[in-house]
């Protein structure tokens, strides 16, 4: 199943769609390995490269809150018949 969600697009989407919505859960994740690149002194060039062109962790709770706001006013309504 998990092969599945790596190979389709519905998956692919799945996984990003969740960690759009885990930036909390992302950004502490990038601080442990931070900490722990920190304490054994590994030089990682190409994930230095890859960090520096991510945007802040601000912009991107900005950008979700964004989100939810646009997706809230888009979803539509439900049908309430008239009471009477």
């Amino acid at each position: 199943m998990v092969l599945a969600l790596c190979k389709t697009p519905l998956g692919r989407l799945c996984i990003s769609d969740h960690a759009m919505h885990a930036v909390a859960e992302m950004q502490y994740l990038d601080e442990a390995f931070e900490g722990l690149r920190t304490r054994t002194s590994v030089r990682m060039t190409a994930w230095d490269t890859l960090r520096s062109q991510m945007p802040s962790w601000d912009i991107m709770r900005k950008k979700r809150r964004r989100k939810q706001r646009s997706s809230r006013k888009a979803a539509p309504r439900p049908y309430l018949p008239a009471s009477g």
